[in-house]
Parts: C-alpha cells; sequence; structure tokens
C-alpha cells in the first residue's frame, strides 16, 4: 500500500511539474500576442465608445491576465489558508472566460449565418447544460478539496482528495463537449461560406473574408486543440492544457473582435476617401 501511495504521489508531482511548463508556456503565448496587437487594441478597444462588444472584450481578454497572476500565486504559494480561495478564483474566471469567449464566437456565427434568431436556441440550450454541469460537478470537488505542502521537492499548492492527488476523473466530459461543439461550429461555418462563395462574389471583399475565413480557420485551430486536449485527459489528466486551452480562446476570441473592426475602419476610411 506505501509503495502504491508513493508511485501515485510521484507520478503526481511529475504532472504537476509538466502541468508548469505548459502553463508558462501558455502564459508566453498571451504576453506576446497582446504585445503584437496592442496597437489594434489601442486604436479598435480603448478609443472606441462603450458597448457590449468592447466590456466582451475587456473581459475575455484582461481576466486571462488576472487568471495568470492566481496561477503563479497558486504555484508557489508557501501558506495553506491561500490554497481554497485562489482555486476557486482560477476556478471562476476559467469558465467565465470560455464562455465569453465562445460568446464572441457565437456572435460572429450569428452574423455569418444571416442572423438568424433560431441560431441561438442550440447555443443556449448547450451554454446552459455545460454550465450547470460544471456549476454541479466542479463545486462538489472544490468544496472536499484539500491540500499537500511538499516545499523540500517543489512550491505551491497540490491539491489533495483524501490524502491521494486530486484526480478529476469526470473532467473528460466537460472536454467531449468543447469537442463535440467545435466540430458541429467547423461543420456549420463551412457548410455556410461554402455556399456563400459560390452564390455571391461579395464574399471575396476582405470584409467577408475576415468573417467567413477566419471564421472557417479559428474553429479549425480551436477543434484541434480541443482533440489534444482529449488525447492529454486519456493519457495524463484532464487539467494538464486548463489554462493553455482559455489562452487560446482568449487569443483567438480577441483577434475576432480586433480584425473586424480594423477592416470596417479601413472600408469606411475608402469610402470617406473615394465616395463612389
Amino acid at each position: 500500500m506505501g509503495d502504491s501511495l508513493v508511485e501515485v504521489m510521484g507520478r503526481a508531482l511529475r504532472l504537476s511539474v509538466l502541468r508548469r511548463y505548459v502553463d508558462f508556456a501558455a502564459g508566453s503565448l498571451l504576453v506576446y500576442d497582446s504585445l503584437l496587437v496592442l496597437d489594434l487594441e489601442v486604436t479598435f478597444i480603448w478609443q472606441s465608445k462603450w458597448s457590449l462588444m468592447k466590456v466582451m472584450y475587456i473581459v475575455n481578454r484582461y481576466t486571462t491576465f488576472i487568471e495568470l497572476i492566481l496561477l503563479f500565486i497558486f504555484q508557489t504559494t508557501t501558506r495553506a489558508t491561500h490554497c481554497p480561495g485562489l482555486l476557486k478564483a482560477e476556478w471562476v474566471l476559467y469558465v467565465l472566460g470560455i464562455y465569453f469567449a465562445e460568446f464572441i464566437f457565437a456572435m460572429r456565427t450569428y452574423v455569418i449565418c444571416g442572423k438568424r434568431k433560431i441560431f441561438w436556441v442550440p447555443i443556449g440550450i448547450f451554454g446552459f447544460g455545460t454550465l450547470l454541469y460544471n456549476l454541479i460537478y466542479n463545486f462538489s470537488i472544490l468544496n472536499r478539496v484539500q491540500f499537500l505542502f511538499i516545499g523540500l521537492v517543489i512550491d505551491g499548492c497540490l491539491p489533495v482528495s483524501e490524502g491521494l492527488p486530486l484526480n478529476w476523473s469526470n473532467g473528460w466530459i466537460f472536454v467531449v463537449f468543447l469537442t463535440i461543439y467545435d466540430g458541429a461550429m467547423v461543420i456549420l461555418i463551412g457548410l455556410v461560406t461554402l455556399g456563400a462563395w459560390r452564390s455571391d462574389a461579395r464574399i471575396r471583399s476582405d470584409l467577408f473574408q475576415v468573417l467567413y475565413g477566419e471564421g472557417v480557420l479559428f474553429y479549425i485551430y480551436i477543434l484541434v486543440f480541443s482533440i489534444a486536449s482529449q488525447v492529454a485527459v486519456s493519457i495524463s489528466n484532464p487539467y494538464l492544457f486548463i489554462f493553455m486551452g482559455r489562452v487560446v480562446r482568449s487569443i483567438l476570441a480577441s483577434r475576432v473582435m480586433l480584425h473586424i473592426r480594423e477592416v470596417a475602419h479601413r472600408r469606411s476610411q475608402s469610402t470617406i476617401i473615394d465616395p463612389r
């Protein structure tokens, strides 16, 4: 029994170290992308009027940085009293960020699909269902989690349950939901884009290429990442790519809004210069 516990703890430590590498890569990607699009953000977000989409952008973008800071504290703190609050705050920001990013994607898809209100029915059912699942399942885990400190080996909070490394045994379910959803959106946008390309020459304009082309491409990126996350769940643990997934969705959702506003601005400027 002792050997078994030692093996389990050793595996948990290896996964903890591996996750820190993945989280560091995700944080680096977030900072790098923010610097790349800083000029666009200042011009088309901060200097624009307040609106629902501006609020969505700010929440989607900057809660990711807050989550990065909390994650750093969670992985370096040596005080057990900090761990429960940090873990719950991380979880709230993660779920909030995922749904805000998906709402931005859904708004673009809604426009692509001709603003048909029926579009929101399956989206709403999916969103409410997965949110309810997350609230019930994850809060039940968070309320009974404890933390182990082994400062001589590694700093930070190591979540445990009943003395063993915490295992979200059903964590793969939410990943499967996201993978199915992303796959369905790729098919939907692909079919709509193909039909529009064949029937309407306006699709070749820069604005429509941003809406349709990036719509398909970004969802393919997310689908590939969801599949990779599902593989990670199968061979290691379900929370290895949690923050990386959050960062990828946040970056792509932010670029959706920035690129659309940039193209719309260029079109308005060209109209002013050439009134034809």
